[in-house]
């Protein structure tokens, strides 16, 4: 298991119990490894947004390069990294796109924007993935 692995389970437990998450019998309530299994699932997906940066830096096609930063924008929005994601967005080549491509990518850019509440840069995206005006 990796340290950070270790670390978080070790700091969910301990915060838990000192909250006086303990049940009468001295069991750990569910919430505890809730927590750990969802660290475990945001490390886990850190990991594939390595995986796709390195598939990004090894790719010669601008095209392949733009598909990694997408992938690895989707998974930095679902780690809950969304300004992280928008980086990524940022890196893709859009002249190497079809235009279901570039439209892909607009929305996504969309999302993340709205998931950092940034409603206005939202719309922007929308009305740039629309070909038009989304709101009038």
């Amino acid at each position: 298991m990796r340290p950070s692995c270790i670390i978080s389970i070790f700091l969910c437990v301990a915060f838990s119990i000192k909250a006086g998450a303990r049940t009468e019998g001295g069991e750990i309530r569910a919430d505890v490894s809730e927590c750990a299994a969802a660290q475990a699932r945001r490390d886990s997906l850190r990991l594939e947004a390595v995986r796709f940066e390195r598939a990004a830096f090894e790719a010669y096609d601008p095209m392949e390069v733009s598909l990694a930063l997408v992938s690895k924008a989707e998974v930095l929005r679902e780690a809950g990294l969304p300004e992280q994601a928008e980086e990524a967005l940022g890196r893709v080549r859009m002249y190497a796109l079809d235009d279901a491509q570039r439209r892909d990518v607009l929305v996504l850019k969309a999302l993340c924007a709205y998931d950092r509440a940034d409603y206005e840069a939202a719309l922007v995206a929308l009305n740039q993935a629309g070909g038009g005006s989304v709101v009038q």
